[in-house]
């Protein structure tokens, strides 16, 4: 997510469609995609408190997806 135009909304948004869009389809290296991506847009805008739940379950989710084999 590119928030050098600072549209925080739209981007939030974005990936919040990603999220939607990879759940329906069953898609999990989507999911950590969008699950790592809204961890670094909390992250760049200085959201500690929203970084830290998104980078605990997209470390999870890979944990998970390494001992299926994805």
């Amino acid at each position: 997510v590119n928030l050098a135009d600072k549209n925080l909304e739209q981007a939030r948004a974005w990936l919040q469609e990603l999220h939607q869009q990879a759940t329906q389809s069953h898609d999990l290296l989507a999911l950590l995609e969008a699950r790592f991506s809204q961890a670094v847009t909390c992250a760049r805008v200085g959201d500690l408190h929203g970084t830290l739940p998104q980078v605990q379950q997209s470390l999870e989710w890979s944990i998970s997806c390494l001992g299926s084999y994805c």
